[in-house]
């Protein structure tokens, strides 16, 4: 092999292995959260489902280390991002986990995701809404709830 191939072959695979690391963060930060000091993960599970579902969610899973909730979507989210052809609901889904991040702290987090097609198999297609504020504010008031003692 010609020493120019040769040198342009080392510096192709040495790109390579250079530009295939990793950064060492394997999660992207939580599109909402707030931390929460003094209540267990019961508790702040518990008041998250009280919330949710006061702001017209169905808890869909609570048992699991991430909650989900949903609710149907609005009308401006049917007629956006529904099927033109029939009346195929949008579906709004909370994904809420609870993780511990110092003593005593934890931290309630959620992912908002759209929901077209739910249920049909190999059909059904999650987008991540872009909206965070009224997601936010939601964890603020199982928050607050939780601070106020009005959680139980």
């Amino acid at each position: 092999m010609k020493p120019i191939l040769q040198i342009l072959l080392l510096t192709l695979v040495g790109a390579a292995v250079i530009g295939c690391k990793s950064t060492g963060k394997t999660t992207s930060p939580p599109f909402a959260a707030v931390r929460i000091r003094g209540h267990t993960p019961e508790q702040i599970r518990g008041a998250t489902a009280v919330v949710f579902q006061q702001d017209g969610f169905t808890a869909v899973d609570v048992h699991s280390p991430e909650m989900i909730f949903e609710k149907q979507g609005s009308r401006w989210d049917r007629i956006v991002y529904g099927s033109w052809v029939d009346d195929q609901a949008v579906r709004l889904r909370v994904r809420v986990s609870v993780a511990p991040v110092s003593d005593g702290a934890y931290e309630l987090r959620c992912r908002a995701l759209r929901v077209q097609h739910k249920g049909e198999a190999g059909l059904e297609e999650e987008t991540q809404l872009k909206n965070r504020k009224p997601y936010q504010a939601l964890l603020e008031k199982v928050r607050g709830q939780l601070q106020s003692g009005q959680a139980k």
